[in-house]
């Protein structure tokens, strides 16, 4: 009972004192200057590989059917293994998730380095959706513990502001990076990227500092109170309970189904453009490969323009009209590209 009653006075007994951004994070530079340059390295090898993964496998003469086949099973692993690699996270902590994902993510990174064939991909895809899910949540978690904004609502925002600002950052360069490695040598992407995870894996074995006393939490208490077999138990049956309580809850609400409606519609228009778009540029246009990278720079460079724009729309008009703004949006550019591809304008 002590230790609980002073990881609660050093967590929110500090609220009392009224800190400006700027100096807040500057009394914890060392720590968000961490995740500053984690969530740049991270983007960055997602930008070097992202403009080039059906580029690369179309290279390795693995037909679209395939790729359609190799990114469904990446998304569907990704649904399979979020609950477990989550429940992983709360009961081990989220240091230790990470490192998992930054390992495994490296080693499947060479694994795209020495592969060729499509069965290989196959494990390949499914890994990475386990790795992702690894990371998918923690980093987060692990940045609002670490920095004390749980309950600090504005300065948890204006840190993500930031942190977002760094991650686009590092997807420009690595997108201009990608380009300028497929003059050379296109499978050194992935040593690049396999690399940007080892810097990762490093950063935070070494950088993270987990204490047992401020960092206490359900499970810990829970384990000397209820023995940890019995706190498993507990902790499994209540996120199966809320689960639940959530299906009921979207099953009652038709603005939540509409909602989820228009999420699935979205979520399947963007991979298969995701899809569509790389293989008609490259298969039809005959568009070089050096291109896909400076196209995803651009990509990044309209995603921070857009971030600016989306924030002003927010505060004047609120969240629904901007979220319908954005819904929008991406219905004509996908309404624009199907009709460009239909037309056979750009094989013209």
């Amino acid at each position: 009972m002590p230790v609980v009653l002073v990881q609660w006075v050093v967590t929110y007994g500090s609220q009392v004192h009224n800190f400006s951004v700027d100096e807040y994070f500057k009394n914890r530079y060392s720590i968000a200057r961490l995740f500053y340059i984690a969530s740049f390295i991270n983007s960055l090898a997602n930008g070097v590989t992202g403009p080039l993964v059906v580029v690369y496998l179309l290279f390795l003469h693995i037909n679209p059917a395939q790729i359609g086949v190799l990114l469904a099973l990446g998304r569907l692993a990704v649904i399979i293994f979020e609950f477990p690699t989550g429940l992983f996270s709360d009961w081990c902590g989220r240091k230790k998730s990470l490192l998992i994902s930054f390992a495994l993510s490296s080693a499947l990174l060479l694994g795209w380095f020495l592969s060729t064939g499509f069965y290989q991909f196959v494990f390949i895809f499914i890994a990475s959706g386990l790795a992702f899910t690894f990371q998918s949540g923690s980093k987060e978690s692990l940045m609002i513990d670490m920095l004390r904004l749980s309950r600090r609502d504005g300065l948890r925002n204006k840190f993500f502001v930031r942190t977002g600002s760094w991650a686009n950052t590092g997807f420009v360069v690595g997108g201009l990076l990608a380009a300028l490695l497929s003059f050379y040598a296109l499978s050194s992407i992935w040593l690049v990227a396999s690399i940007c995870n080892v810097v990762l894996f490093i950063i935070f074995l070494f950088g993270v500092k987990e204490s047992a006393l401020l960092n206490l939490n359900t499970k810990q208490v829970g384990t000397r109170v209820f023995g940890a077999k019995k706190m498993l138990n507990m902790y499994v049956g209540h996120f199966y309970a809320a689960s639940k309580s959530v299906l009921r809850t979207l099953l009652l609400s038709r603005p939540l189904l509409r909602l989820l409606g228009v999420i699935i519609f979205f979520s399947c228009a963007t991979a298969a453009y995701g899809l569509a778009y790389p293989i008609y540029f490259k298969q039809t246009l005959g568009l070089p490969n050096y291109m896909f990278g400076i196209l995803g720079s651009i990509s990044a460079l309209m995603g921070i323009v857009g971030m600016f724009i989306g924030e002003k729309i927010c505060q004047s008009r609120g969240y629904i009209y901007t979220l319908k703004v954005a819904a929008i949006s991406l219905l004509v550019l996908f309404i624009a590209f199907y009709v460009y591809i239909g037309s056979g304008i750009g094989s013209i």
